[in-house]
């Protein structure tokens, strides 16, 4: 598998248990996608459908399997380093039973022969309801309480190990010393608009993840790498909270500003790193590994441009913003997706501390949504309701206050749950909401196999060490894939692009072109240190072959304003080459350099907002005098992750825009690969360029609508007023599509109806290129607010031919043209508002094109009639039954 190929395994040694749990995983795995539009599986898919099934079958059988480790002195497996040493008194090899700590066993095989197994919690024939309720029985008020952090202690007693939930593994299990792959940052895999590369993307995390897990308890059986962030089987990821400004400091995580297309690519990420199938919360039994719906709510705001901190901000919204933008997204993970926990956000919302919020983490997630996963708080969030936004007077009725709101489990420091003691005595909570809590995290320990006997979960056959991962090129091509279709080319002067094949001298300028770390983006902490893969100059001299590349920094950082030597080395670079790649863009943690204080308005981090979106100064001068030096072509390339505003002598000079974002290990291939043509680009822009700063709502200002009060022209493309520099939905590519024969399912719908768009799409050019097909709707009967125009479904079809054609069929989901009834509603109402999110009869126009219908040329359109009006809650019942 290493290598990419198949090894043939010999499992006759293994028993018929493990047989079954194989074959029935690869069955599960290999049903693929359903798609209406593709006469074959998109590549994606396929890569998806080898890695998860093949490698299920050729994956290596550790001796010490599951949560099981190798005691270092005895060669016994345990599940607690307690049992290592001579106290067990097993064999080499042997199993030692957590039933009773005494029992040996042979192998794994054998661990149903572990006597008082029957009517626990350790018995997998029971109910997970029955086997939770064994543990609350069975466990002290101090041992729950105990377990209600990220880092959870052993119950020896039970048979239970330590586990750490806390794993930041955003987009690759990054923050480890092992090579795992790094995948692009969130707004780069937002700009592939491709459920299937989602889908991939996920199920390669979630992959990792199970090997790593694995492999590290192999590696630390003492203390089974209890510090280690990345470790786990319990993702700290997608985050899905939306870009609202591009100012935005954690812009670049997520994968765009709209809730449907946010909602889509969450589902599919989930789905594939968990390996379950819609709404359920299990795939043959268990789940690969555990996700996280992170932030709730209203997130999107640091505090270092100028307001309050992200830890004490307070967002006051309506429930219209709140039911119509804000929460849609985390409906669709939790519901659509089953994630199987959610992440409480810093924000108050409304007055109340998210971590706090009963309305929020009890009635919205729990009882409206009806989900059962568990709440984790950010790190430290669940102390802040009291130590930040003084909430509560007490650090114990804060931390009553968070468990009682439906808070399960705290991140970072157990400041919170070390008061709940005190905090019951004081009568301030009960220890039945601390069983609650209790309950559900050993609800997701259930589901991902961790109490089970070794052989029943095929997952555990998975083991990789520290290294091995850098050579996984089944890993490496999924991450290529991704690189590729998110490059967005936004502006092609002439055909610039691609390069002449010809092209035998290149200059590479910027300061980021020979530094790989800065293509990961943040939260990917080993590979940005470590400078994993090829940077932009390395991967264009690999492409260029006998040609000659020359470099030259330019700048002596991102944000620098001037050039020690006046631009004269780029300038002479540019002048004697064919074409200059110039790198431009934005800077993020360790590359935030170049100023006073290092977080300048460059830079785009966590804790940092910037001030304003602007091209940094020194870039705009570095294009000037590039473009001055030579009359070849200049091709203006983008690292980022926030919207930048460039400017319109910028422009002129670049022959042609290409945003790579933030790619990942395979970035720099991949943009070698599309600037000498050997794919077509076909990224889209999942967030709105604006022109300047000056477009932008002030940064504190939450609502989506136009306000003329505080100066706001609407947020986001559902609503700005004003003409972007970029619409969000845009790409060029090599070639050319024409749409045509657009039809709709019906001429009328009713309220609950999902709508059948179907068109054709040629490619009318010649090179095989991606096309992403996007339907926009616009309701002109709406009879309270609604977005001016709004996504209702998008699909990424795959390496048409020239000349070919292909019926493209979609689907609107009736959600995706809801309305929020009542919507005026402020303060905690906001969350009994959800009775309001209502499904209107009226006209429905709808556009399909390759992008937004009021700047897409060849867009079609097409309207349905909605003939009545119900609740959306009444249609999802009526879905249910």
């Amino acid at each position: 598998e290493d290598q990419g190929g198949a090894r043939p395994v010999n499992l006759s040694h293994h028993p018929p248990r493990l047989h079954h749990v194989y074959w029935r995983h690869a069955a599960n795995v290999l049903e693929p996608r359903p798609s209406p539009l593709m006469p074959r599986a998109p590549s994606a898919t396929l890569i998806f459908l080898i890695l998860t099934s093949a490698a299920a079958l050729h994956s290596r059988l550790d001796p010490c399997l599951g949560e099981f480790t190798r005691c270092p002195d005895s060669g016994v497996c345990t599940m607690s380093s307690h049992w290592c040493g001579a106290k067990s008194g097993c064999k080499r090899g042997q199993y030692l039973c957590p039933s009773d700590s005494r029992t040996c066993v042979d192998s794994a095989a054998d661990y149903a022969k572990c006597p008082g197994i029957k009517g626990t919690h350790l018995d997998w024939t029971l109910g997970t309801e029955a086997r939770l309720d064994f543990l609350v029985a069975h466990t002290s008020l101090s041992a729950q309480i105990g377990q209600l952090h990220n880092t959870a202690p052993e119950l020896l007693e039970l048979g239970v190990p330590e586990y750490q939930w806390l794993n930041d593994d955003q987009h690759g299990v990054a923050r480890t010393p092992a090579r795992a792959t790094v995948f692009p940052n969130g707004v780069g895999l937002g700009a592939t608009f491709s459920h299937a590369t989602l889908r991939a993307v996920g199920a390669v995390v979630g992959r990792e993840a199970r090997g790593l897990h694995n492999g590290f308890l192999a590696s630390d059986p003492r203390r089974r790498q209890m510090t280690c962030n990345g470790c786990g089987l319990t993702l700290y990821a997608p985050n899905l909270n939306l870009v609202r400004d591009p100012r935005w400091g954690r812009a670049q995580e997520v994968y765009g500003e709209d809730p449907t297309h946010m909602g889509e690519l969450v589902v599919e990420f989930v789905r594939g790193a968990q390996n379950n199938t819609a709404g359920r919360t299990d795939a043959d039994g268990y789940l690969q590994a555990g996700t996280c719906c992170k932030h709730v709510a209203v997130y999107n705001t640091e505090g270092h441009a100028g307001g309050p901190s992200r830890m004490s901000l307070n967002v006051d919204v309506n429930a219209r913003d709140l039911w119509e933008t804000y929460l849609p997204a985390f409906q669709a993970c939790v519901v659509r997706a089953r994630s199987s926990h959610a992440m409480c956000s810093y924000n108050s919302l409304n007055g109340v501390p998210t971590c706090g919020s009963r309305g929020l983490l009890t009635a919205v997630l729990r009882e409206t949504w009806r989900w059962d996963g568990f709440v984790v708080s950010d790190y430290d969030a669940w102390a802040n309701i009291a130590l930040a936004h003084h909430y509560n007077a007490t650090l114990r009725a804060g931390a009553a206050q968070g468990l009682n709101a439906g808070i399960d489990q705290e991140g970072g420091s157990a400041l919170a749950i070390s008061t709940l003691p005190a905090a019951i005595r004081d009568g301030l909570t009960t220890p039945a909401a601390v069983a609650r809590a209790f309950r559900n995290l050993f609800r997701l320990r259930l589901r991902l196999g961790m109490l089970d006997p070794p052989t029943h979960v095929s997952y555990n056959a998975l083991r990789y060490n520290a290294t091995e991962l850098a050579s996984n090129r089944r890993h490496l091509a999924v991450a290529r894939e991704a690189a590729l279709e998110l490059m967005t080319l936004l502006e092609n002067k002439g055909g610039a692009l691609p390069l002449d094949a010809k092209v035998g001298r290149l200059a590479v300028v910027g300061p980021q072109a020979n530094v790989s770390g800065v293509l990961f983006g943040n939260y990917a902490g080993s590979a940005n240190k470590g400078n994993w893969g090829l940077s932009l100059e390395a991967a264009l001299r690999e492409r260029l072959g006998g040609g000659t590349v020359t470099a030259a920094r330019g700048l002596d950082a991102i944000g620098a304003p001037e050039s020690r030597d006046g631009f004269r080395a780029a300038a002479a670079a540019a002048a004697s080459a064919d074409a200059t790649v110039v790198v431009l863009g934005l800077a993020f943690d360790q590359y935030c350099h170049g100023d006073d204080d290092g977080l300048g308005d460059h830079c785009e981090r966590e804790g940092n907002d910037r001030r304003i979106i602007e091209l940094p100064l020194g870039q705009q001068r570095m294009v000037t005098a590039l473009r001055a030096a030579t009359a070849g072509p200049l091709v203006c390339l983008l690292v980022h992750g926030g919207a930048i505003a460039i400017d319109n002598a910028t422009r002129a000079a670049c022959d042609a825009v290409l945003d790579a974002w933030y790619p990942g290990i395979e970035g720099g291939a991949a943009v070698a690969a599309t600037l000498f043509g050997d794919v077509s680009p076909a990224g889209r822009t999942p967030v709105t360029f604006y022109r300047a700063t000056a477009d932008l709502p002030p940064l504190a200002d939450t609502g989506m609508y136009p306000n003329a009060s505080s100066g706001s022209r609407g947020a986001t493309y559902r609503f700005f007023e004003g003409a972007p520099l970029y619409p969000f939905g845009h790409g060029l590519s090599y070639t050319t599509f024409a749409y045509s024969s657009l039809s709709l399912d019906a001429a009328s719908h009713s309220a609950c109806d999902a709508v059948g768009v179907t068109v054709t799409v040629t490619n009318t050019g010649s090179v095989a290129s991606d096309e992403v097909v996007q339907v926009y709707l616009k309701q002109p009967d709406a009879t309270v607010p609604a977005p001016r125009v709004r996504l209702g479904a998008f699909e990424r079809i795959k390496r048409l031919a020239p000349g070919a054609s292909i019926a493209v069929k979609l689907s609107v989901p009736p959600e995706a043209r809801a309305v929020v009834h009542g919507g005026e509603a402020t303060g905690q109402a906001v969350f009994a508002a959800s009775a309001g999110v209502t499904l209107e009869k009226g006209r429905l126009e709808i556009f399909v094109g390759g992008g937004q219908p009021d700047f897409f040329k060849g867009r079609l359109a097409a309207t349905t009639s909605i003939v009545d009006t119900k609740r959306a809650s009444a249609c999802a019942a009526q879905q249910d039954t």
